[in-house]
């Protein structure tokens, strides 16, 4: 029976060895990651973790390719909006239900074909009380899954004026200080939603091991 035991602890920890290394490589530093969709890339600088969030108040730099529907602008705001979900279907529709005016910059840098130079903007959780002291209840709602943030590229005017782009979905972490403490490169933060399942995996199969192993040994 204890021989049984060491076999089952012994396959499950082999079972570890092999599962776990590739889980946490999405947890892993990098020194630059990027996200980016046809017509946006957001970078990050320095050294972040890949497969975790932004952090509140992370700095990140953002270009536009060349695109129809800003060409001929001499400027555009870039706003911080909520994105429920990460999906097209949820992209916002109303500035003032949806979007963040405190988070707004204006970038006047867009070349005739409409692409944009990388310039820096700064994400944060939303609502956010520490910068913009706004109330728990403020709109919109963005940081971590469901509750996804994407960049507003277009007119001031806003949506009525059809003259918008947006960037990929991304995920925000608060940190408590909007400090940008411990950067992530805009993913979903996976390690510990994969590796605990594979961890009930690996102890359950160690489990089973040792259940058969005590019928052979009864028969």
């Amino acid at each position: 029976m204890r021989k049984a035991r060491t076999h089952a602890l012994t396959l499950g920890a082999a079972f570890l060895a092999v599962v776990l290394p590739i889980v946490f490589v999405f947890a892993a530093p990098a020194s630059a990651n990027t996200l980016s969709n046809s017509n946006v890339t957001q970078s990050t600088t320095g050294t972040v973790t890949s497969g975790t969030p932004y952090s509140s108040g992370q700095t990140i730099q953002v270009s536009v390719g060349a695109n129809s529907t800003l060409a001929g602008d001499s400027s555009v705001e870039v706003w911080e909006c909520s994105d429920y979900d990460g999906t097209t279907t949820n992209l916002p529709s109303s500035a003032e239900n949806n979007c963040d005016g405190n988070t707004t910059i204006k970038v006047t840098a867009i070349n005739s074909d409409g692409s944009i130079p990388a310039f820096a903007y700064t994400v944060y959780a939303l609502p956010d009380s520490v910068t913009f002291g706004e109330s728990s209840d403020s709109l919109p709602v963005c940081g971590v899954y469901p509750d996804d943030c994407v960049l507003y590229i277009g007119a001031s005017t806003g949506f009525s004026a059809g003259t918008y782009i947006f960037g990929p979905p991304f995920q925000v972490s608060q940190n408590g200080t909007d400090s940008g403490a411990d950067p992530g490169d805009g993913t979903p933060e996976v390690p510990l939603a994969i590796g605990l399942p594979l961890l009930a995996v690996a102890i359950g199969g160690g489990s089973l091991y040792l259940r058969r192993r005590r019928r052979a040994h009864a028969s």
